[in-house]
């Protein structure tokens, strides 16, 4: 049976002692879990976000969830909090990232260190000051119409052209739904608090540590479910690429690079550089200078080039936790499967990339799902080629680590100069 519905009109001061309760009640949980679910419809934007939030004595596990857009492809990110230590995983980029709690700050203040800015809907849950701010704007209307409905009080407030509605659940009112309409705008949001439960966060093997996570654009449209297939077994071996040997050749020359875990090697006809984990190793081999010098793992790509030298995409994408070749397939990209051919090194499948400029042939290896080689076309306006390209790679010792005299590097006689210093951005 559904109970019958009770309007009250009531005065301001019965209002407040709502919004009080609903606080008071907030600030009472301390172990708890909670959902909430956004929906969110501005001109020209239409927003769906939906996170889970749990805490237990000292650790806390947030996952937050938003659909693909335009713009971006969805997300699946999980950040486990403890009392010295944040781990967060996404499970979309399949990355993961640790900080210590050096600060020993509130949770949502250590969730901003990885998240940036929190939705407002999100702080309105976990922080009771965030939600005392937000109903002291809505406390000074004399006008709300109170119904009750079983355990369900709902304040509600129209205007000309406006509505706002407040959904509280329980005797100790807890805050369940927020619903503001304006002209061509919206905001929905629905919180469901319950007990909490267990906290954990699996982590899988192969996940890529990361310094911060990598925004991902919205994923270009697969002409077929092959093509997709081809990509995505592609970008996981590439992902898991940590040992071994990569020779590329091109019109401009061949390279080749050493790969040993946190060991990195670039050799080429007119320079070579090595890093063993702390110390960058640089020899150019056209003006005979030699630099030596302690650098940070993500910064090896810029002492590299300020001496004059270069760092192969491979190995650039690698330093900085990112998958190589990731950024081939834009958004605005169709991506087709035009067969399969033999290369010489073996069978190989075609993957075309077009409706952008340059349009992009590659050969992916049906072996170890790596790229055979990569053709490109740029065109201008009229059609007409301004430059064509071709990479071809050859891998050798894969999963191996290489021999350790294949990361040294021979200067001659040339004294080891000191790295130069370089203008670290953002810091």
């Amino acid at each position: 049976m559904i109970a019958a519905t009770v309007v009250l009109l009531l005065a301001r001061s019965n209002a407040q002692e709502i919004f009080d309760s609903a606080i008071a009640a907030r600030i009472r949980l301390t172990t708890y879990s909670v959902q909430v679910q956004t929906d969110t419809t501005v001109p020209g934007k239409h927003e769906q976000v939906t996170f889970n939030f749990s805490t237990m004595k000292s650790t806390s596990l947030l996952r937050l969830r938003e659909p693909a857009t335009q713009a971006v492809d969805r997300s699946d990110r999980s950040i486990l909090l403890t009392q010295d230590k944040l781990t967060a995983y996404d499970a979309v980029a399949n990355e993961y990232l640790t900080r210590s709690n050096k600060e020993n700050g509130s949770v949502t203040t250590r969730l901003v260190s990885v998240l940036g800015p929190l939705p407002d809907a999100l702080t309105l849950a976990l922080d009771p000051a965030t939600m005392k701010n937000f109903f002291a704007q809505f406390r000074l209307f004399r006008d709300w119409s109170i119904s009750k409905n079983g355990s369900t009080t709902t304040l509600l407030r129209r205007s000309k052209d406006s509505e706002t509605m407040f959904r509280f659940e329980g005797a100790q009112p807890l805050l369940s739904e927020v619903m503001i309409r304006i002209p061509k705008s919206k905001l929905h949001w629905m919180l469901h608090y319950q007990s909490a439960v267990s906290l954990g966060l699996h982590i899988p093997k192969d996940a890529n540590q990361v310094y911060t996570f990598t925004v991902k654009a919205a994923p270009p449209k697969f002409a077929n479910a092959a093509a997709k297939s081809v990509v995505d077994k592609m970008t996981k071996a590439y992902a898991g690429l940590k040992f071994g040997v990569v020779e590329v050749a091109s019109k401009e020359g061949t390279s080749h690079l050493y790969m040993g875990g946190r060991r990195l090697k670039e050799d080429r006809a007119t320079f070579v550089w090595s890093y063993d984990g702390t110390i960058l190793s640089v020899f150019n081999k056209r003006t005979k200078q030699f630099y030596q010098g302690k650098a940070p793992r993500p910064l090896i790509a810029e002492y590299v080039v300020a001496v004059g030298c270069e760092v192969d995409p491979i190995i650039r994408k690698i330093v900085a936790n990112r998958v190589p070749f990731g950024d081939l397939f834009p958004t605005q990209a169709t991506v087709a499967l035009k067969g399969a051919v033999d290369t010489g090194n073996g069978m190989a499948s075609i993957i075309q990339i077009s409706k952008v400029n340059p349009s992009t042939a590659l050969f992916v290896r049906e072996d170890n799902h790596l790229l055979d080689s990569l053709e490109s076309v740029t065109v201008d306006r009229r059609g007409r080629i301004l430059s064509e390209s071709k990479v071809q790679y050859r891998y050798s010792s894969l999963g191996e680590m290489p021999r350790g005299i294949a990361f040294s590097v021979e200067s001659g006689r040339a004294k080891a100069l000191p790295l130069p210093e370089i203008k670290i951005m953002n810091q």
